[in-house]
């Protein structure tokens, strides 16, 4: 069945390819100035394991994978790929059953800064190649079943010679223990291993880690990815530890509802807020920057706060952002009414409160919200509160707060801590970071509420306080603006935000309410009627 699919799928890219149509892109495109990116550098480099993203628009399997014209949709996903953090990016360039594009391909090995690109196609000719590295890719794909099973004239050991002459690094995928031997003896640069059975096309997430099992010592330096069936952290963590050096996602990626949210938990990595934008003069790069966060928030009736816009401005601060991302209004009015209507009005998808009205008036503005529009309720973690200490002791102080902080976010989705604000400070944010060692208890015995936590983080401090505390999320707004444009948020600072809060992939791999990080937890009240979606 399989050699029927992929000897129709051959015939097609040989006709590609005898159209001309590899060979005219390749006449047509100069690939960027310099060397390529090295696929395999990277990937060895990866810690804790290697992520590749895929644009790859259908497949004769599951049909069309994401809504939209390909080349926007594959646009959009490039973006979110890089924001996220992927090592290297995989583009599908078959056009019949893939709806592959090597226009994309282009596009994608042109961004700034240049990631490493492979080029994912069904390699039959030397045009092929030279479109690659026209294009300017890392590497290619070679599938050891089309060699092993005469769908190309090609000998293995000559393509691949054919990729290395034009400076192009070489994934060889095998599905096997025979192909995989035979692969061992190969000058392939990356191996990769696809879960799925392309005999039976039954998919098993065991097969990588038995493949690998007594071969690990027999690699050497050469790296190994998995492919195909990734859906999870889970999936990741048990590629990695069967001896895998990273994964290849691509159908879970495009067929996701919420990509962003996908692209998390694949990487293990926090949610990040910006808050504070929409000044009136903000140039297009800041909105260019902000669109690779997940939630972006605008300050609106909040009594004359520094930051605050106009709910017109939040409606046009929303209109240029992304649509698939979170759109925060952020009050510190706790009317019910007003805050629907100025929810409505702006567009957005989310509220939060910037001030405290208690558990029941957290539970009235949730309940008046127009459907489908979350809420963040803020809790102040007063700067006397004494943690638990060493042996486990917790102090009364420390117990209600916790309670109450848990009566709060029963009826929210996000539970934001921040410093309580000394008199005289501005009550919209201190901009004074919550100590680490108490951000740590609180988190722990907030679980399984999603805790998000601010105050004074910025470019160099989040890293170490996200490996610290692993918040759910962490919010920033002066920590993404410059310091000549306080009110505004600077583009380069957005871009360093978010690259350090997501330098850190699997955040949460080894954390339990609290037992990863030592700290002492209150009580791990399962809420049976919380509001909050389970983390996805």
């Amino acid at each position: 069945m399989i050699d029927d699919i992929l000897g129709q799928i051959v015939k097609d890219v040989r006709r590609a390819v005898e159209e001309g149509v590899y060979s005219r892109f390749a006449e047509a495109n100069t690939a960027p100035a310099g060397k390529a990116p090295s696929l395999v550098e990277a990937v060895r480099g990866a810690a804790p394991e290697a992520f590749l993203a895929e644009v790859k628009p259908s497949s004769p399997s599951a049909g069309v994978l994401a809504d939209g014209e390909p080349l926007t949709v594959g646009r959009r996903m490039l973006h979110l790929y890089r924001a996220y953090g992927a090592t290297g990016i995989s583009v599908l360039t078959e056009r019949d059953r893939f709806g592959g594009s090597l226009e994309l391909l282009a596009h994608a090995a042109r961004a700034e800064p240049r990631p490493p690109v492979l080029m994912k196609d069904f390699l039959l000719s030397d045009s092929q190649l030279d479109a690659a590295s026209s294009a300017g890719a890392s590497a290619v794909l070679y599938i050891h079943h089309l060699f092993a099973r005469g769908h190309t004239s090609w000998e293995l050991p000559d393509a691949i010679a054919a990729a290395h002459d034009r400076g192009l690094e070489v994934l060889l995928e095998v599905d096997g223990h025979q192909s995989l031997e035979h692969a061992l003896g190969t000058e392939a640069d990356i191996l990769g291993i696809n879960n799925r059975d392309l005999r039976t096309l039954e998919m098993d997430l065991e097969r990588t880690p038995d493949l690998l099992r007594h071969r690990i010592e027999r690699l050497g330096d050469r790296p190994v990815l998995a492919l195909s069936g990734i859906t999870t952290r889970d999936d990741v963590v048990l590629m990695r530890r069967g001896g895998a050096a990273g994964v290849l996602v691509g159908s879970s990626l495009m067929s996701a509802a919420d990509p962003r949210a996908r692209l998390r938990d694949l990487r293990g990595i926090t949610h990040v807020k910006v808050c504070g934008a929409g000044h009136p003069e903000d140039p297009p790069d800041v909105f260019a920057a902000m669109s690779g966060a997940d939630a972006v928030g605008c300050v609106v009736a909040a009594g004359g706060a520094r930051r605050e816009r106009s709910v017109e401005e939040a409606r046009l601060l929303f209109s240029r952002l992304p649509q698939d991302q979170e759109h925060v209004l952020v009050t510190t009015d706790t009317d019910p009414s007003p805050s629907a209507e100025r929810v409505a009005a702006s567009g957005a998808n989310m509220l939060q409160l910037h001030a405290e009205p208690g558990a029941e008036g957290v539970a009235a503005v949730h309940a008046a919200l127009p459907a489908g529009v979350g809420l963040i309720a803020l809790v102040r973690v007063p700067g006397d509160l004494e943690t638990p200490d060493e042996s486990g002791r917790v102090p009364d102080g420390f117990r209600s707060f916790v309670e109450e902080a848990r009566a709060v976010g029963r009826h929210a989705d996000r539970l934001l801590l921040d410093v309580a604000p000394k008199r005289g400070e501005d009550a919209g944010g201190t901009g004074r970071t919550l100590p680490r060692h108490l951000a740590r208890h609180l988190v722990a015995s907030l679980a399984p509420l999603r805790v998000v936590i601010a105050g004074g983080l910025a470019p160099g401090n989040i890293a170490p306080t996200l490996r610290a505390v692993r918040p759910w999320g962490i919010d920033l707004s002066s920590g993404a603006e410059g310091s000549k444009t306080v009110g505004r948020k600077d583009a380069a600072r957005v871009r360093d935000v978010l690259a350090e809060a997501r330098s850190i992939p699997g955040l949460f791999d080894a954390h339990e309410t609290g037992r990863a990080t030592g700290a002492p937890v209150v009580s791990n009240v399962q809420w049976k009627d919380r509001r909050f979606p389970s983390s996805s």
